[in-house]
């Protein structure tokens, strides 16, 4: 392996045995509390703490990290980490848990850290693949972590041994910090575009975050947001006390269930979660989720039985597998290019917020109503929300959004193709911008190039003709054009542009022939370093025909404002979605 192949491989590493320390504390820090005489609001206070920091922490490491380089940045992360998991293995009070968990929350951006580090290294067809490797090392090390910390912990409920799986984090961490330091080499990244950062405590993100509400569909998506996490990150903080009172376990136990919830999730996100997402789109499948999600929190109080409790706690499973993804791919879609990282930051803070004020909230319904009322409660929450954003759905009608965004890029390209500005297609656009592209060429009339550039352009007004002329009368009008590309084009349409701009006719074009096609037609190229980069798919230099057929079929007909396909007749429409 190269240098930056095993700078992946430590990178993964790093975060899976980073995880398995986060495993191993989580399901153990209410009955730790417990031992301090720590009520049910402290309880969730403790548990809130971290979702609270975690707001600030990816925020500000990821500046520093731009700053200060990748590699100090996620050392310093996993010391923190360390650091917090030994302050908790030494805690003999409750305020010593709580500043344990803030340490650790301050220093939980090593995941963040590390995407970064990703994207430094790798080309734009290879990162979404080794984004998911980290995700999934997370995943695995969480599980691990759960075992590891059930079986430390000890069977006995009475007599539960705390510190020991503590100070395994410890060590596990500290391995993990020496990894790092020992073989994680320092790279210089590249910052192609500034871009501003969103600081959950300046003035700027209450302003961001008021303007996203006001946004009908977006709006009450986001807060969904908080409302899911509100009550599951709320009802999970007392679980464990819930599990406690309720069937007298103990850590061990608790554990044990946590691991097969988080499997129980992988398994249906890996098999049926995008599977239904295409059969029954995303919209229905987010309200399924919070109705499951719901039903959850009603049964979940009469359980009595282990039996019992599996079966109420397989719809939090599948409320979790589909509502939390299907909220983040609808917000991405709805929020637009220029304003998709700035909304899935702010999504990441509200989750936060929500997380924290869960915990607390459901603490306090929990030492002074009863164990149960804190399901009931998030019950009749999600209840009034599931029916507020199934209202909103069907009056914003989010298919029609995304119709309307595909139908833009449809008139961007008829009014590019309509090189004369008259409102209709006829053979004399097509003719004009073939001698314009001659020209920048450097090709005369009645040169061999000259005449089959002219073939080419006539033979695209053509199959256009044949295509979207209803009418007959040798013109394209805008209904006729919209009318056509409502309906899917076969890859003759993208071969008829692939021709025309593929100068030397080998099937494929390069930068020079691309940005030559733009001047002709009068498209912006000063950003069309960075747009070409995103059109590379495979980063080779240039675009085959089956790279061109692929994006032309995004810029037509995806719903993902990301897909480099929307970059195709340069950056100014993609900026507008």
């Amino acid at each position: 392996m190269d240098e930056k192949q095993r700078t992946l491989v430590i990178l993964i590493s790093s975060i899976l045995i980073d995880f398995i320390g986060v495993g191993i504390v989580i399901p153990l820090l209410p009955f730790y509390a417990q031992t301090f005489n720590a009520s049910a609001l402290e309880v969730g206070i403790l548990l809130g703490l971290f979702p609270l920091m975690g707001i600030l922490a990816p925020t500000l490491w990821g500046n520093l990290s731009d700053r200060i380089g990748r590699r100090p940045a996620l050392l310093f992360n996993i010391a923190g980490t360390t650091l917090s998991y030994l302050w908790l293995g030494l805690a003999n009070s409750l305020w010593m848990l709580y500043v344990a968990r803030i340490l650790a929350g301050a220093s939980s951006a090593s995941i963040t850290i590390a995407q970064s580090y990703v994207a430094d290294l790798t080309t734009t067809d290879r990162r979404t693949k080794l984004l998911s490797f980290l995700d999934a090392a997370s995943a695995i090390g969480i599980v691990l972590g759960l075992v590891i910390g059930g079986l430390l912990v000890g069977s006995n409920p009475s007599q539960p041994n705390f510190q020991l799986p503590a100070f395994a984090a410890t060590t596990i961490s500290g391995l993990t910090f020496g990894l790092a330091l020992m073989a994680l080499p320092q790279f210089r990244h590249r910052t192609i575009a500034s871009k501003r950062s969103l600081n959950p405590l300046s003035k700027q993100f209450f302003l961001d975050l008021k303007k996203t509400l006001q946004r009908p569909l977006v709006g009450v998506l986001m807060t969904m947001v908080f409302a899911i996490l509100f009550a599951t990150t709320g009802v999970e903080a007392i679980f464990a006390l819930w599990c406690e009172q309720r069937l007298g376990w103990g850590p061990q136990q608790f554990s044990i269930l946590i691991v097969l919830y988080f499997l129980a999730i992988a398994s249906l996100q890996i098999g049926i979660t995008e599977k239904l997402a295409h059969s029954l789109g995303e919209t229905k499948l987010l309200l399924l989720g919070l109705c499951m999600l719901t039903l959850g929190l009603i049964l979940l109080p009469f359980s009595n039985t282990i039996l019992q409790l599996v079966g109420s706690m397989m719809f939090f499973v599948m409320a979790e597998a589909t509502a939390t993804p299907t909220l983040t791919s609808l917000l991405s879609r709805l929020s637009g290019a220029q304003q998709q990282g700035k909304t899935l930051g702010l999504m990441q803070s509200v989750s936060g917020i929500g997380g924290f004020f869960g915990s607390i909230g459901a603490g306090f319904v929990f030492g002074y109503l009863g164990a149960n009322w804190p399901y009931w409660i998030s019950a009749i929450l999600m209840l009034i929300g599931t029916f507020v954003c199934w209202t909103y759905i069907n009056q914003t009608s989010l298919l029609s959004v995304m119709h309307r965004r595909r139908r833009q890029k449809s008139i961007h390209l008829f009014k590019l193709l309509d090189h004369n500005n008259n409102g209709t297609l006829e053979l004399t656009d097509f003719q004009q911008a073939g001698q314009n592209l001659a020209k920048l060429r450097g090709w005369s009339p009645k040169t061999t190039e000259y005449e089959v550039l002219q073939v080419s352009f006539s033979g695209f007004w053509e199959m256009l003709q044949r295509l979207a002329d209803r009418d007959g009368n040798q013109r394209i009008d805008l209904a006729e054009w919209l009318h056509r590309l409502d309906q899917q084009i076969d890859n003759d349409f993208s071969n008829f542009f692939l021709q025309v701009i593929d100068t030397n006719q080998d099937g494929q074009m390069v930068f020079e022939e691309l940005q030559t096609f733009y001047q002709a037609y009068g498209i912006n190229t000063d950003d069309f370093e960075d747009a070409f980069h995103s059109l590379d798919l495979n980063q080779d230099g240039h675009i085959s025909q089956k790279e061109f057929e692929t994006l032309f079929a995004q810029f037509l007909y995806s719903d993902d404002v990301q897909a480099p396909g929307n970059w195709i007749f340069g950056v100014s429409l993609p900026r507008q979605l």
